[in-house]
């Protein structure tokens, strides 16, 4: 019996051991199995929209545009801006799943540009932690400019008006316009309104604008300041009777204020425009005459004899050269009172320096040079009295119409100088009067 009873309990104290192994084996087991085969990560995308915002006409880059990226619902879940440098946007939506998949609507606003909205697919397979980036650039176009009439009631205060639009590049601009008090007698309504940007490309124009009610003159002038680009020689003109008519005096100037901004004043209503080219200036038949005897020649006492050979003379005073305008009109007289006078003296100035002519002279004087080239040939055995320089003249004409009006330009050239020489032969016996020359002959400088 005790022999049993010792039996029995090792074996249950063995039998205790083994499933206490057994369970431990079990209990590691599922622990790994837990670890590999389930994953209570959450699986999402990231996708992101990016590229660049331009004009259309000129492929500068926008910048500060909107963009806004809108769900099917409605409700915005993007927004981005485009850099002021580069023109660059991106947005980036994050932790997409598989129920963020559809269509979206992206749109993109600017100052001075048409807004504009495009449908975008947000598409993946599985939401598997994926990352997709799609390339969208936008080009804008500008607004035409024109815009609603501004009303703004002239009266006892100076009063700013600001219309928004595009420069002659397509970029957004504001003008400002300075209402002062007392542009009138008493208060009265007025309207602005700036004109569409084909108006203004068919004017030749960087504005063209229209006030109300049209002939109202001011005491004071409405100024105008505007951004263009820099350089420009701007002027204001008014339409009158269908034609454009620069204003008088300096208010026709356009002053560049050198900070990209020009300023122009107005002292009545009409249509009115700030503009550099506006007119062709057309040339009519050149008619040259040669010969036309404008200088009476030259002449100086010479005494000398040649000898047995030819010698050579030089003329050493100064010559007339260079052009004039006929009967001392300049061209600055000429063109008085021409709607585009300085531009168009410029234009006839290059046109006559493309011809060569060259030393103009607003007198009526010629200016004159030292020609040191200036020579001729006495022949063997002669007896020289007088020197004499005749001048090769020439007349150009020419017409020039600017607005319907000709006018005649007139110049003057002296286009060559011959040196002659007065004198007879005086047989083959030399006289022995220097020796500059051949044995006996010899010559003595004119006085």
């Amino acid at each position: 019996m005790k022999m049993n009873s010792k039996f029995f309990g090792l074996g249950a104290k063995l039998a205790l051991c083994l499933a206490v192994v057994m369970g431990t084996m079990t209990s590691c087991y599922e622990k790994e199995d837990i670890k590999t085969v389930i994953d209570t990560t959450p699986k999402t995308a990231t996708y992101t929209i990016s590229g660049t915002v331009y004009n259309y006409a000129n492929l500068d880059v926008i910048k500060n545009a909107t963009l806004t990226l809108t769900n099917a619902a409605g409700n915005q879940v993007g927004r981005a801006t485009s850099d002021p440098v580069n023109g660059n946007y991106s947005i980036k939506l994050e932790n997409l799943t598989e129920a963020d998949r559809g269509t979206y609507t992206l749109s993109i606003v600017a100052e001075g540009y048409k807004s504009r909205t495009t449908s975008i697919m947000i598409w993946f397979e599985k939401a598997e932690n994926q990352a997709i980036a799609t390339q969208m650039d936008f080009a804008l176009k500008s607004n035409d400019i024109q815009g609603s009439p501004v009303e703004v009631v002239a009266g006892n205060d100076d009063q700013v008006v600001e219309i928004s639009g595009s420069d002659e590049g397509g970029k957004p601009v504001t003008d400002k316009i300075l209402v002062p008090a007392g542009l009138l007698d008493e208060a009265q309504t007025i309207t602005i309104q700036r004109e569409g940007q084909e108006a203004e490309k068919a004017s030749e124009a960087i504005r063209v604008y229209e006030g109300k009610p049209d002939g109202l003159k001011f005491n004071k002038p409405l100024e105008f300041t505007f951004k263009a680009d820099a350089g420009q020689n701007l002027k204001v003109y008014y339409e009158e009777g269908g034609i454009w008519t620069i204003a008088d005096g300096d208010d026709a100037n356009v002053v560049d204020n050198g900070d990209g901004t020009y300023t122009a004043k107005i002292w009545h209503f009409s249509r009115f425009k700030f503009s550099e080219n506006d007119y062709d200036i057309e040339y009519g038949k050149i008619d040259t005459t040669f010969n036309v005897p404008v200088l009476a020649p030259e002449k100086a006492d010479y005494v000398a004899y040649t000898g047995a050979e030819e010698a050579t003379v030089a003329w050493k005073k100064p010559v007339m050269v260079g052009y004039r305008y006929k009967d001392g009109k300049s061209l600055s007289q000429v063109f008085d009172g021409c709607v585009i006078k300085d531009r168009v003296i410029t234009e006839v100035e290059n046109f006559l320096k493309d011809q060569g002519a060259i030393n103009f002279a607003d007198g009526a004087e010629f200016n004159t040079e030292v020609v040191d080239a200036l020579t001729t040939t006495i022949p063997p055995y002669y007896n020289i009295t007088e020197l004499v320089v005749t001048y090769g003249t020439k007349t150009i004409t020419i017409p020039v119409t600017v607005n319907g009006i000709t006018y005649e330009v007139v110049v003057e050239n002296v286009s060559g100088q011959t040196l002659n020489y007065v004198g007879e032969e005086y047989g083959t016996h030399g006289h022995g009067h220097g020796d500059d020359l051949n044995a006996g002959g010899g010559i003595i400088d004119f006085e």
